[in-house]
């Protein structure tokens, strides 16, 4: 039943974005902050206009960050190493330009 909370549904990479870009470039999708500009689903996914989370880095063991012995038992400590792994990213991507 997919209503059991108990039930495992695992995770899969369901395909690769990169080929379906000049597709998606064509496309409109609805802007939620100002209803008069267009954008097209490259724009949105271009200016991070979507919620995600970081489940995996890599690592020696290729694990996902909740199978990791440290953040098996506690998903509120899996949740903040996943937010510090994003801040860590913005700095490095913020450290790439020079002003």
């Amino acid at each position: 039943m997919l209503n059991d909370p108990g039930l495992k549904l695992g995770e899969a990479a369901l395909f690769c974005i990169k080929k379906m870009r000049p597709i998606l470039a064509q496309q409109e999708v609805f802007n939620r902050r100002n209803d008069a500009s267009r954008l097209s689903y490259d724009q949105w996914f271009e200016t991070r206009n979507f919620a995600s989370h970081i489940v995996k880095q890599s690592n020696v063991y290729d694990a996902h960050i909740n199978q990791l012995e440290e953040y098996s038992d506690n998903g509120e400590a899996a949740l903040l190493e996943s937010e510090e792994i994003r801040s860590d990213l913005y700095v490095i991507e913020h450290d790439l330009w020079e002003y």
